[in-house]
Order: structure tokens, then sequence, then C-alpha cells
């Protein structure tokens, strides 16, 4: 899908242009592309899924992140990261989850690839186009 109908399908959406910095660590010189961050909402109680996508050269969608936030927010137990996570699962297509997984899950769904990483503050779900 291009950048301009992305943009046009969520007007509450916000640009993060592409930045240039450099690695705290290394030193090295870090590109950061250019996302634009889309107003999801609540999808259980206390558990919002925030959604960031990214475009490549061609203003294409390149990845879509769906996560919970960070830090974890107060009464946001892992059975509460576990329900919102299964509501991006159906949103997803994909099986029910009886646990959030301690190592990172992939599967593929038509063309897409989707990765799943959870850590002590929540989930992540990582889409990005089969190559």
């Amino acid at each position: 899908m291009p950048r301009k109908k992305v943009i046009a399908m969520f007007p509450g959406g916000r640009v993060y242009k592409d930045s240039e910095g450099r690695n705290p660590t290394t030193g090295e010189v870090v590109r950061v592309r250019e996302a634009v961050a889309l107003p999801l909402g609540t999808v259980v109680s206390e558990v919002a899924v925030f959604a960031t996508v990214t475009f490549d050269e061609h203003d294409h969608v390149d990845s879509i992140t769906l996560k919970s936030p960070y830090p974890r927010p107060e009464g946001a137990t892992d059975q509460l990261l576990l329900v919102a996570a299964n509501k991006v699962m159906a949103a997803l297509g994909a099986e029910p989850l009886t646990a959030l997984p301690k190592k990172p899950a992939t599967w593929k769904h038509k063309s897409t690839q989707i990765e799943l990483t959870c850590d002590d503050d929540g989930f992540s779900f990582e889409l990005s186009p089969v190559s």
C-alpha cells in the first residue's frame, strides 16, 4: 500500500521523519527510517496496542509493528497482556495463545511474515511482506 494512502486512511497518525544519530555505545551512525504512528486505542482495559508503519524506498509499506505500551502499565498483568495479544492474534487470523511465548515465534499468513516477541514489559508483533 502506498505511503499517501496509509496517511490518508489514518488522519490521526503522526509522521516521524527520517533521522540520523549515533549509537551511544558504539558511536556508529544509525539511520532511523520514516515511520507513521497510528492511533489504535485500548483493546483490553489497561492495555492499548500501538501501531507503527515504515515504508521502503518506493514509499510502499515495508513493515507494521503492533505493540503493547512500554513500560508496562500498572495493573497490566500477564493475563491481561495475553488477552490483548490474543485479540491481535484473532485480527491476524491466527490461533489464540495459551501463554505469552518466552522465545520469538514466527509464522506466515498469506503474503505476510509475522514475528511475535514478548518480554517483561509486553509484546510486539512485527509484520512484513514475504520476500
